[in-house]
């Protein structure tokens, strides 16, 4: 027979499991494929590593999430010690990432639903902890052994789900053989090698213009980074000077260089990509796409550590 819980315990319980479950979904917004870019840039992950780690961990916040909206604690609670254990583990990453990379830059603990410095996000655990060790000390504890068993099960699903859900894409190319077929336009420097920032931008977007912004904070803070501008090609030369002379001295970037490429080639380099929009912003080695980010995601530090390593 069950034990009854009083109204706090079986609140706090379904409060935390709403949250884990939430994180978990987050993690897949837009694509699961950001929160892989997210591991590979914060702790130097191979894209594939980083692919397996992100369906883990997405699988386990998810699991535990629900074990805990249904109250299902397993044998002497290891569900809630499991939820403890995953936030000492979260905390500390964040505060080796507090340290490396400074507090400015976007943890990635709520995908990209939600925004969360490192400090901001230590303190979201810091409650979700003491909420745990609450719910560890006050839930009482239920005597079928029933829960054990689907505890692991469940456990044990949703790991294995995000595998069949989100199967692991092979690793994607940026590529610009198009873009050196065209003389007057060709760029200068070998993008197909090392490591490049290349921004895929439009004159005429509000947003590209606010990249555009940032990238000359970053490039006047650090000449050295790689960054490099590709715009589509307008159907008129004179309305796309006039445009492009605009768009400089509005964002100051007349020391980044620029190419121009065939609108219909554009597009279709971006969708290759994965992508259907600008700004979009690709972290390329060896045309290798490492990371895709906007122009909120765009921060110096994480930049620079990722050219080093």
């Amino acid at each position: 027979m069950k034990t009854k819980n009083n109204f706090f315990a079986v609140l706090l319980s379904i409060i935390l499991g709403c949250i884990f479950i939430f994180s978990a979904y987050s993690k897949t917004v837009p694509n699961l494929q950001s929160f892989e870019f997210t591991l590979t840039g914060q702790l130097h992950l191979p894209k594939m590593l980083a692919a397996i780690a992100a369906r883990f961990f997405i699988g386990v916040e998810a699991a535990i999430g629900l074990l805990l909206l249904t109250s299902i604690f397993g044998k002497r609670k290891w569900v809630i010690k499991c939820c403890l254990a995953l936030l000492v583990l979260f905390s500390i990453h964040l505060i080796i990432l507090w340290a490396t990379l400074g507090n400015d830059v976007d943890c990635g603990c709520m995908g990209t639903l939600i925004d969360m410095s490192p400090s901001v996000s230590l303190l979201k655990n810091a409650g979700l902890i003491i909420a745990v060790l609450l719910l560890l000390r006050y839930y009482k504890q239920d005597s079928e052994k029933t829960q054990d068993a689907l505890a692991l099960i469940v456990l044990f699903a949703f790991i294995i789900a995000p595998f069949f859900l989100f199967p692991i894409q092979k690793t994607l190319t940026l590529t610009l053989n198009e873009l050196y077929m065209e003389a007057s336009d060709a760029p200068k420097i070998d993008l197909k090698k090392g490591k490049h920032i290349i921004s895929f931008m439009s004159l005429t977007c509000s947003h590209c213009r606010d990249a555009a912004k940032k990238i000359h904070e970053i490039n006047k803070a650090n000449p050295e980074i790689p960054f490099y501008f590709i715009f589509p090609r307008g159907e008129s030369d004179s309305l796309q000077h006039v445009a492009f002379e605009d768009f400089m001295k509005d964002t100051k970037d007349n020391k980044i260089p620029y190419s121009f490429m065939d609108y219909k080639k554009f597009v279709e380099v971006l969708n290759a990509a994965g992508e259907t929009g600008v700004p979009t912003i690709f972290w390329v080695s060896d045309s290798i796409i490492v990371r895709k980010t906007s122009e909120p995601e765009i921060n110096q530090k994480e930049i620079e550590a990722w050219l080093k390593n």
